[in-house]
C-alpha cells in the first residue's frame, strides 16, 4: 500500500508546487503559445488510479510543435497512451487557468509548459515531456 501511495503524493505535491510557485508575470511565460515551440521527448507517464509510472528514453516518443503553422509533428518507437504518429495541426484555448490542447478541433489534454518542461495531463493521467 505504501508503494502506491507514494508516487500519487509526489505526484499531488508537483501540481501543487506548480500552482503555488507561478506568479503574475510567471503565468505569462508559461501560457506563451511560443515557449511551446519545438521538439519536447516524452520521459514519464503514468498516474491515475494505480500510480505508477513508465519511464521513456529520449527519442523514443517525440512531439514537435510548429508554433508559426499550428502543427504537431509526433513521432512513435513503440506503442503508447496517446495519438499516433504522424501530423496534426493543433489548437490551444484558454479555459479559466488551463490551455487545452487540441489535435484535429478534437480535446486531447490540459497542457502546463515552462521553459524546459511540458506536463501533459490527459484522462487523469499524467506526461512529463522534457526539451
Amino acid at each position: 500500500m505504501v508503494k502506491k501511495t507514494v508516487p500519487i503524493t509526489m505526484l499531488l505535491f508537483v501540481l501543487l508546487l506548480l500552482w503555488v510557485g507561478c506568479t503574475k508575470e510567471e503565468e505569462k511565460e508559461i501560457y506563451n503559445n511560443y515557449s511551446l515551440y519545438g521538439k519536447w521527448h516524452l520521459i514519464s507517464y503514468g498516474g491515475g488510479f494505480t500510480g505508477q509510472f513508465s519511464n521513456y528514453d529520449r527519442e523514443v516518443i517525440t512531439w514537435t510543435f510548429d508554433t508559426i503553422n499550428h502543427k504537431v509533428y509526433i513521432k512513435n518507437k513503440r506503442n503508447y497512451f496517446g495519438p499516433n504518429a504522424g501530423i496534426y495541426p493543433y489548437e490551444l484555448r484558454r479555459n479559466d487557468n488551463d490551455q487545452i490542447l487540441y489535435f484535429n478541433d478534437s480535446v486531447q489534454g490540459i497542457l502546463y509548459i515552462n521553459e524546459s518542461e511540458l506536463l501533459y495531463s490527459h484522462v487523469g493521467l499524467l506526461a512529463t515531456f522534457k526539451r
